[in-house]
């Protein structure tokens, strides 16, 4: 066994001893058409149980990405909504933002009612009101006219602060991105992203953390290498082998919570 899975199983022992549930739940970002990366996606989801809940992005969905999804059925794959274009509307020397303060507000919740209705029309039951902001940034102005728009669920990157971020809305964030963004676009490493795991596992248990907010992983299929896919399969398999954990649906983790 790996180092890192013994980690892992640690710290699975001490929720399985206490008599407690390791919730998780899977976040994948940037789904715009079928590809061979999206197969790989949805055939572990079914293989392990582990519902994937994909973030979708509503001006460049392609007509046939609905067609390949909605078979897999909710039980597998869910559909988030991913901003609207993914395009950077902040200057050049600050952070990029698709939904930030460089625009009217009227302006930004009118393109994110319009991509909200595409989804609900393309996905149907499989389409969960929750947004995830590009980047995982959000100006604080625009959360208050998220759930005028039909938003229920709001979700970053990072423990959350409130479990009610805004006037209708339940945050559920993810917690261990397996691409270092920073270095070329690459595989983090099995132990880092692990540790991650274990971070937000042991600060639930401990009380550091929010412990019903379930630990989000966070993949890209589109920019996957050949270690991002086998650190997944190997952690997916390794997870599916333990009694304490418990993959929740993207509906499970935004309807229970608010």
């Amino acid at each position: 066994m790996n180092d890192w899975i013994e980690g892992l199983y640690r710290e699975l022992d001490e929720w399985n001893d206490a008599g407690v549930e390791a919730t998780l739940w899977w976040r994948d970002d940037d789904a715009q058409a079928p590809s061979a990366a999206l197969e790989r996606v949805i055939g572990l989801a079914q293989t392990y149980a582990a519902p994937v809940a994909l973030a979708v992005i509503p001006q460049h969905m392609a007509a046939a990405l609905a067609g390949r999804v909605r078979p897999s059925g909710p039980q597998s794959v869910a559909v988030l909504q991913h901003g609207f274009s993914h395009h950077n509307h902040a200057p050049p020397g600050e952070k990029k933002m698709e939904l930030g303060h460089h625009r009217p507000p009227a302006e930004v919740h009118s393109q994110l009612a319009a991509g909200f209705a595409a989804l609900e029309s393309a996905f149907e039951a499989q389409f969960v009101p929750a947004l995830t902001p590009p980047w995982n940034r959000i100006a604080p102005g625009l959360l208050e006219g998220l759930a005028g728009t039909g938003f229920t669920g709001l979700s970053t990157f990072g423990p959350r602060h409130a479990m009610l971020p805004g006037p209708g809305l339940c945050a559920v964030n993810t917690h261990v991105d397996i691409i270092d963004w920073k270095r070329h676009k690459r595989f983090v490493g099995a132990p880092r992203a692990a540790e991650g795991l274990v971070a937000h596992l042991s600060g639930r248990r401990l009380g550091r953390f929010d412990r019903e907010e379930p630990t989000g992983l966070l993949t890209h299929h589109l920019v996957h290498d050949r270690a991002c896919w086998d650190f997944l399969g190997q952690l997916l398999a390794a997870l599916d082998d333990h009694p304490a954990v418990r993959w929740l649906r993207a509906a499970e983790v935004f309807a229970a919570r608010r």
